[in-house]
């Protein structure tokens, strides 16, 4: 009888070692997620102020090949020094 409930104890204190370590694990595993949403959060950002960037460009590019800006800016130094 002894001898089962050594044993028995010796099994219990092992499955509270497991539990634990299981515990510890769904925190980093938790830990991971948040960190994984905040990336993900923040590449959304990213591709926002893309696209925003982008459609910027392309309103400007219509609007220069549409003749809207009549104004042309001066060419610059460089160019003039070239001519």
């Amino acid at each position: 009888m002894t001898e089962l409930a050594g044993s028995l104890a010796i099994t219990l204190k092992a499955l509270e070692k497991v539990d634990a370590a299981l515990d510890d694990t769904q925190l980093a595993n938790v830990d991971l997620q948040n960190i994984l949403q905040k990336q993900q959060q923040t590449l959304q950002m990213m591709s926002n102020e893309d696209v925003v960037g982008h459609r910027a460009v392309i309103r400007k590019i219509e609007r220069l090949t549409s003749g809207a800006d009549l104004q042309r800016p001066s060419p610059g130094p460089l160019v003039a020094f070239l001519r």
